[in-house]
């Protein structure tokens, strides 16, 4: 053999080795009801969104895992209502008229109660009609909740390490307006408390003072969907709300199919959403599609996460406005998994650690998933 057709031939290998190391494109994933696939390979390079601009590349890997779904061989989990966080690795979850406290670093229940078997703060059912709580001075070795009660009341929990309560209830009144259900409450860095009533308003509670801050106006209840600042912004049936480090919170206007969000100084936007029901993902927050969003979340990256409901997925809203669903098949399910080879049932709560990990409130299947975002 000649040196030139050796030389040729060498080449024309080494052309072809390198072809064979790069990425893989797999998509055998079901398409969703819209049309849309979504690719569960994390290595994926397509990035042309479909025909209905949905997105169909999952950057990211989310691995979803069961975390709980027993409390103990005969308590199970009934109504996943919140979950919350504190500074010590521990998970709190609200289910009906319980408290369950769960120590993280090995998934198991911490007694609380020397004569309960589970780690459980009951609260008198007559006094207990709420779907929320927030945890104060999360880095304190005595934990602070303040649950909002339906009877116009915040009631405020503390838990001191050797499980001693101390309880004291603060009654609210604003005489203009009916409270409906309180569905969702943060804290901002000033201490400013901010309650969300499913019938469209952001009450906000400060030195003992209730006003609304966002949401209706004063008088009875005025829904819609409109951007704007303080009692000119409308909402519809709002269930979680977010917050972030810069005091921003997100909300999930269930009713409007959108997530909202809500700067310190009273003005809302729409970030993602375009109020009609659907499932599609976008490059455009404004052509991305939502069914009944129930639960939102936000890191400390300004990554906003959806439990979108409808859709039986976990959605990410990234700070340039791409919407991407990172983990969900949109079937009914509750399968363990990578991106869409994971299932839910009507997820409605979801809690970030700051960083890489979300807890799931999966309301049918009456389990916590944890989810690790890669």
């Amino acid at each position: 053999m000649n040196k030139t057709k050796l030389i040729s031939g060498f080449i024309i290998a080494l052309t072809l080795l390198s072809g064979c190391t790069g990425t893989t494109v797999t998509n055998n994933n079901p398409t969703n009801n819209n049309g849309s696939t979504s690719t569960n390979n994390n290595n994926s390079t397509n990035n042309q969104p479909s025909n209905n601009g949905s997105n169909s590349n999952i950057k990211v890997q989310a691995t979803v895992s069961t975390l709980i779904s027993n409390i103990s061989s005969d308590v199970s989990l009934k109504t996943i209502n919140d979950l919350g966080l504190d500074g010590k690795g521990n998970l709190y979850i609200l289910d009906a008229n319980r408290f369950y406290k769960i120590k993280l670093s090995d998934n198991t229940i911490k007694y609380i109660h020397p004569a309960s078997k589970i780690d459980v703060f009951t609260l008198p059912v007559f006094q207990f009609e709420s779907t929320s709580f927030l945890i104060d001075d999360k880095n304190l070795d005595t934990i602070g909740l303040t649950v909002p009660l339906n009877d116009n009341a915040l009631l405020k929990i503390s838990l001191s390490p050797d499980g001693e309560e101390a309880r004291n209830q603060i009654n609210l009144s604003y005489n203009k307006t009916s409270f409906g259900a309180f569905t969702g409450i943060v804290k901002d860095s000033k201490g400013n408390t901010f309650i969300c009533d499913r019938n469209a308003k952001i009450y906000k509670f400060s030195q003992n003072n209730l006003s609304v801050f966002v949401g209706g106006g004063d008088n009875g209840i005025t829904t819609g969907k409109n951007d704007g600042n303080g009692k000119n912004a409308t909402f519809l049936s709002p269930e979680k709300i977010a917050i972030d480090k810069n005091d921003n919170i997100y909300v999930a206007d269930t009713g409007n199919h959108s997530i909202r969000k809500i700067t310190p100084d009273a003005n809302v936007t729409t970030i993602a959403g375009d109020g009609l029901s659907g499932d599609i993902d976008s490059g455009n927050n404004q052509k991305a599609k939502f069914n009944s969003p129930k639960g939102v979340a936000v890191d400390n990256e300004g990554n906003v996460y959806v439990a979108d409901t409808g859709n039986n997925k976990i959605k990410r809203i990234t700070p340039d406005g791409t919407v991407t669903t990172i983990a969900g098949s949109g079937s009914l399910g509750n399968n363990d998994g990578i991106n869409n080879s994971a299932s839910f049932y009507e997820p409605s709560v979801i809690v970030s650690d700051g960083n890489n990990t979300l807890y799931v409130g999966d309301f049918i299947n009456k389990k916590v998933r944890k989810i690790e975002v890669r």
